[in-house]
């Protein structure tokens, strides 16, 4: 997602959809639509941090490393 004013096209976009103030894709959406956007990003983000599968990964990450060194 991008806003409007930093796309290289912009003043064409604004021609056509004077209300568009971002970007997703080939989607113009309004202010209100961004935020939507935005906060699921956001919760979606929060959620995989927080996901046990996620915290587990990283040992598991080192544990396989320190065995291809020889490192049990």
């Amino acid at each position: 997602m991008i806003e409007v004013k930093l796309h290289p096209n912009r003043r064409a976009i604004l021609k056509v959809l004077p209300e568009a103030t971002h970007l997703a894709g080939r989607v113009a959406l309004t202010q209100e639509e961004a935020a939507i956007i935005e906060a699921a990003f956001k919760k979606a983000e929060a959620e995989i941090l927080a996901s046990q599968p996620h915290q587990r990964a990283i040992p598991h990450r080192a544990m396989w490393k320190a065995r291809e060194q020889g490192i049990e």
